[in-house]
Formats: structure tokens, C-alpha cells, sequence
């Protein structure tokens, strides 16, 4: 798909009134699940050295990022599909734009929604003690003992400390995603990741049409 470019101004979204916010919003969205994507593509790929070293983890952080991403997406279709004079003017749109809306405004308060609210709110943007006390009382039963490094260093990556990442892990694979024991971990995941990167494609196909259409 070539890329389209159009112009608008502060002015002009100002002079819209509550589009013009729910449009800047999207903006921030689009842009954060943009980049967290990017990001977790490159992650996804070999890696050397330190960064073989963090890949895990790293892989884990963009995930948690576009889920909470996402998650925020979808509480700015809500706020459209709950107030009538933003709904009509998607009922406006181009009809694959209206279709895109009408796939994202369905994922809300679905299981898969609840799942990226309860991510999202305790260790996307969060670091919130219940989900840390759990993952660590859970890893405490089930390998006590294993040695866990915790480091600092000259890179900025080198600063590392492996309790956190298997905290993550716990509290997302086991608490949020119900991944039971036993099950191919990265087959599942790759499943979720795959899944929710589906809902982020809705998302752009709605909402970067509709700020296309409704911005300049």
C-alpha cells in the first residue's frame, strides 16, 4: 500500500470540539502501537550478545506495551460507539472504515478485552503489588532455590535483574493468559501475540482512515 499524506492544524481539530480529542487520541494510539510493534518485530529476531542475553524479557516488554496499547485503543471506540454524535459521523465513513469500527467496537468486554484490561492495568503501566506478590509466592513453590541473576553494568542493558523477567512471565503466562502447565509456553504466546496484533490491524484500519477522513 503506498503511503497517503494530508495536512491539518491544531486549529482545525480544536474547531471540531469532541472529535477533534477523540482524533487526537487516536493519533497517540496509532503512534504507540505502531512503534511497540516495530519494535517487537526486531526483538523477535536473532539476536547477539547482551541482547540475546534481555531477548526474553525484551519480547515480553513489547508485548505488554502493544496489549496496553491496544487495550487504550479500544476504551477511545468505546467512547465513540457510547455517544451518538461521534457514532454518526462513523456511520459516515468509507465502508471497509465503518466494518473496521464495528470488528474493534466488538472485542470490548469480551474475555479477550477483560484479559488485555487485567495486563494492561497490573504490569503494562503498573508495577502493582498484587500481581508481583503472587508471581513471586508461586515461583517460591515451584523453584525456591533456583539462582537468579541480578546485575549492573557499563551498557544500559547489562543492568539486569532476572527476578523481574520471571516475575513477568508468572504473573502474565500463568495469572492474565491462563497458560496452564505443561503447555508449549512460546506456542501459546506466539498464539496471543498473533491474536492481539489482529485487533491493533483493525484498529489502524479504522481509526487511520477516519483521522484521514476527518482531520484536514
Amino acid at each position: 500500500m503506498s503511503s497517503k499524506q494530508r495536512l491539518t492544524t491544531f486549529r482545525k481539530l480544536d474547531a471540531k470540539g469532541e472529535l477533534g480529542i477523540v482524533l487526537g487520541r487516536l493519533m497517540l494510539a496509532l503512534n504507540d502501537i505502531g512503534l511497540a510493534n516495530d519494535a517487537l518485530g526486531s526483538w523477535m529476531k536473532d539476536q547477539e550478545g547482551i541482547r540475546k542475553d534481555r531477548q526474553r524479557g525484551a519480547k515480553m516488554y513489547f508485548v505488554r506495551m502493544l496489549i496496553s496499547h491496544v487495550f487504550e485503543a479500544l476504551a477511545v471506540i468505546n467512547k465513540i460507539n457510547s455517544t451518538p454524535e461521534l457514532l454518526a459521523v462513523v456511520e459516515k465513513s468509507a465502508p471497509e472504515t465503518k466494518r473496521a469500527f464495528d470488528r474493534c467496537a466488538g472485542v470490548v468486554g469480551t474475555e479477550k478485552y477483560k484479559k488485555m484490561k487485567n495486563l494492561r492495568s497490573g504490569l503494562g503501566f503498573h508495577y502493582l503489588d498484587d500481581p508481583v506478590r503472587d508471581a513471586i509466592s508461586s515461583q517460591a513453590q515451584k523453584a525456591p532455590d533456583i539462582q537468579l541473576s541480578v546485575s549492573v553494568g557499563q551498557d544500559t542493558l547489562e543492568w539486569y535483574y532476572e527476578p523481574g523477567d520471571r516475575i513477568v512471565d508468572s504473573a502474565v503466562v500463568r495469572g492474565v493468559f491462563k497458560i496452564p502447565e505443561g503447555a508449549d509456553v512460546q506456542k501459546e504466546l506466539d498464539a496471543i501475540i498473533h491474536d492481539i496484533q489482529s485487533v491493533g490491524d483493525d484498529l489502524a484500519s479504522f481509526a487511520g482512515y477516519f483521522i484521514m477522513e476527518n482531520a484536514p
